[in-house]
């Protein structure tokens, strides 16, 4: 797992833990009050910068634990997952040059559920990852393609117990690895989902726009971002163009220069107001190694 999973990956310094807050913007008599405030993540992060531990709550209860474990330089090799009453963990395998060629992952009894094998093409970048059930049955192929200077596209293939069955979806990434296009597909082929994103020269993404099964326009949603780099303002744009909800969004530092609180304030909806909800706000407690 690495930051940009979980959505991290622009942090600053030498980040030691997050706790993520949520709270909601509800209308009242007296106005605009903060309610329902709830614990939804912690993440311990090791002195290498790469994630030690998860943590996902629900209501204020532990619903996801994650723990990784890394060798001695830094390569990780077992993952190990609590959620609810369902537990596992996932060994990594690295061939002598480092590379990842292997996973696999084991029920609470230590039975091999899953595993997967890493393939390279000639110039060592990631081709193909193949996944078999307990059974050694071929359950999903990924496949990377890529073209020089100009990114790379992930395709994911499900197998059912006749072989083939179905492309699953198609990601798009321009040559500064940032996501541009994924599509969803059901097992007939046709588009279930489509997405298509735009990024400012600072790689921010500015716009995305959602498409449905007959390729119309579902949503546009457009962000625009301050000298920093921190989003201001979101904005939803209906089918035909017009206005349909917009946030302005305020954000505080702390004296490294990551936000630790985001407010995100409705000032305009088109949507039936029968809530009193008009916003949320973000909290991230961190601290740093010394």
């Amino acid at each position: 797992m690495n930051l940009k999973d979980i959505g991290l990956a622009n942090l600053i310094g030498r980040v030691k833990s997050i706790h993520r807050d949520r709270a909601e913007l509800v209308k009242e008599l007296e106005g605009i009050v903060e309610r329902y405030r709830e614990r939804e993540q912690s993440i311990s992060l090791n002195q290498r910068n790469a994630v030690a531990e998860v943590i996902g709550f629900q209501q204020g209860v532990v619903s996801l634990k994650i723990v990784e474990s890394y060798d001695l330089y830094g390569k990780l090799i077992e993952s190990s997952i609590e959620k609810g009453m369902s537990t596992g963990k996932t060994d990594y395998l690295y061939n002598e040059a480092g590379k990842l060629i292997a996973h696999s992952h084991y029920n609470r009894r230590g039975e091999l559920e899953e595993r997967a094998d890493y393939v390279y093409n000639l110039d060592g970048e990631l081709a193909e990852i193949k996944y078999q059930d307990n059974k050694h049955q071929l359950r999903k192929r990924v496949c990377y393609f890529y073209t020089p200077g100009n990114g790379r596209t992930v395709e994911t293939f499900i197998y059912g117990d006749e072989g083939y069955q179905y492309l699953e979806s198609m990601l798009v990434y321009d040559s500064g690895n940032r996501l541009i296009e994924s599509i969803s597909y059901n097992e007939d082929g046709s588009q279930s989902l489509k997405r298509v994103r735009s990024y400012n020269g600072a790689g921010n993404c500015v716009e995305q726009t959602c498409y449905g099964s007959d390729s119309s326009d579902i949503v546009r949603q457009r962000w625009e971002y301050d000298l920093k780099g921190f989003p201001i303002r979101e904005i939803e744009f209906s089918v035909d163009g017009e206005k349909v909800e917009e946030y302005s969004i305020d954000n505080e530092v702390d004296m490294v220069g990551n936000w630790v609180k985001r407010t995100m304030l409705r000032v305009f909806t088109r949507k039936e107001e029968n809530s009193p909800y008009v916003g949320t706000v973000y909290y991230r407690t961190i601290t740093y190694w010394d």
